[in-house]
């Protein structure tokens, strides 16, 4: 036992000295990443696109469960502010338009917007009403007059009604307290006592296909220091019942495609850190509460099998088609070149050879029963 406990303090804290990034340089790096490819396949024109942080409301409530969970207090109270004068979801978009096209100058009076810049906020944020320009202008003064400094004196934080943060707190309570879970976030003299280590919001920058650059931040890993394990698993939350996503999260939101590529990443990072070498990749793992059940943890796992099919073969069966990661990478690395060359107009890459034509039969389809859902 001894010996056990030298080899845990040496190598306590080692993966930590080979992070990637911190968060800022991890948000502005141009490396692919998960959220990225998952849909290449049928959208190749998200690459054109310029990656913005996502505001939706499910987003916003996983990513404060992640906080809750991941970082220390003070830092989630600095980064989160509570105000329950929080406008509409039509008037949070066109003030989050307003700040990010307009100078302060310009919107620290908004009655001086013109007509024509009135029209244009609402139509450019997606707010398609039929008001007169009157009645626009009278109800984002109403709206927004000092909703708009409210969101510059607290810039880059996360602003929401305290019912959404309470109900995050319950959220994250199931996630640490419930005998399901509790394990991932044990604390440090019980971590210590079993050689357990607990690395939360990981990111590591890793190759594919020699030239691919990718990123990923994995929101723990586990490292059994006794059985030289090292256990990736990632943490969800949203409005699907347990057995719904235990079912069809992997292929219905292609989180197949995340749990495939995180662990084939964390394989390659790990693999050149020397302290690390004899470890084992384990199985990458969900780990799942319902809003509509916050009672209890779910864990999904991908077994190796499940872990091949995202990565080299991908599933065709009658209620999916779902493109290898390996086809997507030959996939982002044509588009790539493509774009390189100037193209502002991506082909399907799957389309290039045949001329835009697909034969469709269902002979050739490839129905593998073991991926059938019922």
């Amino acid at each position: 036992m001894d010996n056990n406990i030298k080899i845990e303090k040496n190598f306590r804290d080692i993966l930590n000295l080979y992070e990637s990034f911190n968060d800022e340089e991890y948000f502005h790096s141009k490396c692919f990443s998960y959220s990225k490819i998952k849909d290449l396949h049928s959208n190749p024109e998200i690459l054109l696109k310029e990656e913005k942080k996502d505001t939706k409301s499910w987003f916003t409530f996983g990513t404060i469960v992640d906080m809750l969970l991941t970082e220390k207090e003070e830092i989630v109270k600095d980064k989160i502010v509570i105000n329950n004068k929080i406008p509409s979801a039509q008037f949070v978009k066109i003030a989050n338009y307003i700040i990010e096209n307009y100078s302060e100058s310009q919107y620290s009076d908004i009655k001086s917007f013109t007509d024509e810049e009135v029209k244009n906020i609402y139509s450019n944020s997606g707010s398609n009403v039929i008001w007169k320009i009157d009645t626009m202008r009278e109800k984002m003064i109403n709206n927004l007059d000092s909703y708009l400094s409210f969101l510059v004196e607290n810039k880059n934080k996360i602003i929401v009604e305290q019912d959404f943060y309470n109900e995050a707190v319950k959220i994250a309570d199931v996630f640490r307290n419930h005998k399901w879970s509790s394990f991932l976030f044990m604390d440090d003299k019980d971590q210590e006592a079993n050689h357990i280590e607990l690395i939360y919001q990981y990111k590591i920058k890793y190759t594919i296909n020699d030239s691919l650059k990718f990123k990923s931040k994995i929101d723990v890993i586990r490292i059994d220091h006794d059985l030289q394990t090292i256990s990736p698993f990632d943490i969800k939350t949203g409005t699907d019942k347990p057995e719904w996503f235990l079912n069809f999260a992997l292929y219905e939101y292609k989180y197949g495609y995340q749990g495939a590529l995180y662990r084939e990443g964390l394989e390659k990072f790990i693999d050149k850190i020397p302290e690390l070498k004899g470890y084992t990749i384990d199985n990458f793992r969900f780990v799942y509460v319902s809003r509509l059940k916050p009672y209890y943890p779910v864990i999904l796992q991908m077994d190796d099998l499940c872990h091949n099919e995202f990565l080299d073969f991908g599933i065709s069966d009658r209620y999916y088609n779902i493109t290898s990661l390996r086809d997507l990478f030959d996939e982002l690395d044509y588009y790539i070149k493509e774009i390189d060359l100037g193209k502002t107009i991506i082909e399907p890459y799957e389309l290039i050879g045949t001329f835009g034509e697909k034969v469709s039969s269902l002979y050739n389809r490839n129905f593998k029963q073991q991926n059938l859902l019922f």
